[in-house]
């Protein structure tokens, strides 16, 4: 029982941390659950046609993503927990005993948030069912309630979610050191030692003998990355049979190009314009520094955004004439959005309780507060703006493609468009101001 007793006591210690996990954790449930039932409609829907396999894509696909997402704010909870987790292991409690606190404080939050879920569900339902509609000008009536749903979206979370974030901890505590725990925090960007043995080389024989061949290197590297991000855009110059026979092949070398600029080109060249350009500027220092850091994290996230957009739009589109698919997946369209929207402001609100102490040295050393908004809001512009520009190219080319080919119409194409930008500059506005607060 005293287990038990100091898990909950370390939850309610780290509240801000519990509330975030305990949100994520009832946003995928509601999502989930307003997804099976809005899917559910077994009057209109044969079990086995089309309509019916298209549901099960789009399910598996939001069950997958919102399962990224509760993995996601899962991991930073469990790197806010490292420190305790360290300091418990050196007062000799075990690693299995470390494994059952962990795994009860999952399966609290577990069930207190997706009973919540569930619940706000059930009660906006009829609304978001009725706004749904509206918006895209049918004359259909709310969907019914499924009792189906709801057994489902417990099956999942109880049998797949909670299973694989427990997989996960145990992973987590048992690959970890205790030095790895105890600086877990501590995730800044080191870079690589030099090679100081060649100094006294003169440059005209190091550019002889190849000493500037990793430089060569390093361009021709971003040229190849620079190149397979813009060959997707080659897709508008093709008829319709190419672009149907190319489509997937695109969207991997997307993924490819949009992961190779952004783990080694967008790095390297922050670190370029603090060493060249902002050497003598001691703001954008700090915040490109801040988004050298936040960019490792959030880049597999911006690659998601890139590809699940993509896919959902063609989707939407060839089942346009649809009605059930196209409010189904349009749905899963806004949630995609949302909930990696809402993994990047989490990413502020987790990194906020130790950036604070950062934010308020530089008070202290005459940084006024105007100065400090300044930089918040350098670090949060540059980095969403990042992510919203990666994929918008994309979507745009790929939007207009459809539209021209008559997958999508061009109210639809500006509707699904404009709920990307919509999200994401909300998004921006919220991490800022949530940010700015936790951290002055």
């Amino acid at each position: 029982m005293g287990t038990y007793k100091f898990a909950i006591k370390m939850l309610k210690t780290d509240l801000r941390q519990t509330i975030s996990y305990l949100l994520s954790i009832s946003f995928s449930s509601s999502a989930l659950f307003y997804a099976y039932n809005l899917m559910d409609d077994s009057k209109n829907v044969a079990a086995g046609s089309t309509i019916w396999e298209t549901f099960q894509m789009l399910l598996f696909f939001l069950t997958l993503l919102l399962m990224f997402v509760v993995f996601f704010t899962n991991s930073y909870f469990m790197t806010e927990k490292s420190k305790e987790l360290a300091i418990a292991e050196l007062n000799g409690v075990c690693s299995y005993k470390m494994i059952g606190l962990i795994s009860f404080q999952n399966l609290l939050i577990g069930l207190v948030g997706s009973v919540l879920g569930i619940a706000f569900g059930i009660a906006t339902m009829p609304i978001l069912s009725e706004v749904l509609f509206k918006l895209l000008g049918m004359n259909v009536g709310s969907y019914h309630y499924s009792k189906d749903s709801l057994v489902l979206t417990i099956i999942i979370i109880a049998f797949i979610v909670c299973p694989y974030l427990i997989i996960g901890d145990y992973t987590f505590v048992f690959n970890k050191e205790i030095k790895d725990l105890i600086y877990g925090k501590r995730q800044l960007y080191t870079p690589k030692p030099k090679n100081f043995g060649n100094l006294d080389i003169p440059d005209d024989l190091k550019n002889l003998f190849g000493g500037n061949s990793k430089k060569r290197e390093g361009k021709k590297f971003h040229l190849t990355s620079t190149i397979l991000y813009f060959i997707p855009l080659t897709a508008i110059f093709l008829n319709s049979k190419a672009f149907h026979s190319l489509l997937f092949l695109y969207m991997f070398i997307s993924v490819a190009g949009i992961q190779r600029l952004l783990r080694y080109y967008f790095p390297e060249k922050i670190m370029e314009l603090k060493r060249d350009k902002y050497s003598n500027d001691k703001i954008k220092m700090i915040s490109l520094s801040n988004l050298h850091y936040s960019l490792r994290k959030v880049n597999f996230l911006i690659v998601t955004l890139a590809v699940s957009t993509v896919v959902l739009i063609y989707m939407i589109g060839m089942n346009e004439k649809i009605y059930q698919i196209k409010a189904a997946g349009i749905f899963v369209y806004v949630c995609a959005l949302v909930s990696l929207g809402v993994s990047i402001l989490y990413k502020f609100i987790i990194e906020a309780s130790y950036r604070k102490h950062i934010f308020r040295q530089l008070g202290l050393i005459g940084y006024y507060k105007k100065l400090i908004k300044r930089i918040i809001k350098e670090e949060i512009m540059m980095l969403y703006g990042i992510a919203i520009i990666i994929p918008l190219v994309h979507i745009i080319v790929y939007l207009f493609k459809f539209a021209t080919l008559g997958i999508v119409t061009a109210q639809l194409a500006m509707i699904l468009l404009g709920i990307f930008l919509g999200i994401f500059i909300l998004m921006t506005l919220a991490s800022y101001l949530i940010y700015k607060k936790l951290v002055m």
